[in-house]
């Protein structure tokens, strides 16, 4: 499960970084095109993905992205990649693009075994808040309702797993 996820992730890291806001513009932009094309309108979307209009409306100007389950039904819909809609690498946080450009000297055909044990040494709720925002590109505020925590908790979670993982990809590199 984590392997193809993890091999996606290793070579867009390669890829040209965007600018700020551009990826999310991009998606935007990509979604609103795909249901002009379609002949929706926000609504009719909305409905098909049992999302609200507004929250169409927000992913179409940018001010918010879709998650995992909306893309991978939107491509579907769409019949397109889910990569066609959002790439991965906008959906990263800079925390984690830093981590796995630490892991640089890891090659890229390993690095999904490697982060498979990282994830064995988390304890059970850091690896599925870690899983839940890297794996399944969740928002913190849907894995703070999902596990009835703080956003607090949440991102502390996240900082200190991906500290946990810069150190680990180290070790790892050394061998």
């Amino acid at each position: 499960m984590m392997t193809a996820a993890w091999d996606a992730r290793a070579s867009a890291k390669r890829l040209k970084k965007p600018r700020k806001g551009e990826a999310a513009l991009n998606t935007a932009k990509r979604i609103a095109e795909l249901r002009m094309l379609s002949g929706m309108s926000q609504e009719e979307l909305a409905e098909r993905l049992f999302v609200d209009r507004t929250l169409v409306s927000r992913w179409e100007n940018g001010n918010r992205r879709p998650d995992a389950r909306s893309v991978a039904a939107m491509a579907e819909l769409f019949r397109v990649p889910a990569d066609s809609i959002v790439s991965y690498d906008a959906s990263l946080s800079a925390g984690m693009k830093r981590v796995l450009q630490d892991g640089d000297g890891i090659a890229p055909e390993t690095l999904p075994a490697v982060i498979d044990s990282f994830l064995g040494t988390l304890c059970d709720r850091d690896r599925d808040v870690f899983i839940r925002r890297y794996h399944y590109l969740d928002d913190l505020s849907a894995i703070c309702e999902r596990y009835g925590l703080s956003y607090a908790a949440v991102s502390m979670s996240l900082f200190r797993s991906r500290k946990k993982l810069r150190s680990f990809l180290g070790k790892e590199k050394g061998r």
